[in-house]
């Protein structure tokens, strides 16, 4: 399963992404990450690029109309892996969200998570 989604704690959602990602993994996942913003209001996001290999276009193309349509939703992200992969994902996302995003390299999960719990709820 290259997209694996868990909560925590709080309204902080955790994305760990491994291998190419495909436009299923994300049909499968983001309805998750939906029913956080549902429950919780405003949520923080930490995505963990490990092992990321890219992703097809059509992957990206849903990621920017759950972007577009959660457009204040995601109050930070913080992005934990090879920088390279930080900004395409900055390019991608910026003009479709008003989170404020991170970079914290591949051993900073949990600098990158006391990052988002500073103002996470």
């Amino acid at each position: 399963m290259p997209v694996r989604i868990s909560e925590e704690g709080g309204n902080v959602v955790k994305a760990q992404v491994t291998g190419r990602l495909v436009k299923e993994d994300l049909e499968r996942c983001l309805p998750e990450i939906e029913r956080m913003i549902e429950k919780c209001g405003k949520i923080y996001a930490l995505i963990e690029l490990m092992d990321f290999e890219g992703g097809e276009l059509e992957a990206w193309w849903e990621r920017m109309k759950f972007d577009t349509k959660h457009f204040d939703d995601i109050e930070r992200v913080a992005v934990v892996g090879e920088k390279k992969w930080y900004a395409v994902l900055d390019e991608v996302s910026s003009p479709f969200t008003v989170a404020k995003t991170r970079y914290f390299g591949p051993q900073e999960s949990e600098k990158a998570l006391n990052w988002l719990r500073g103002s996470a709820k």
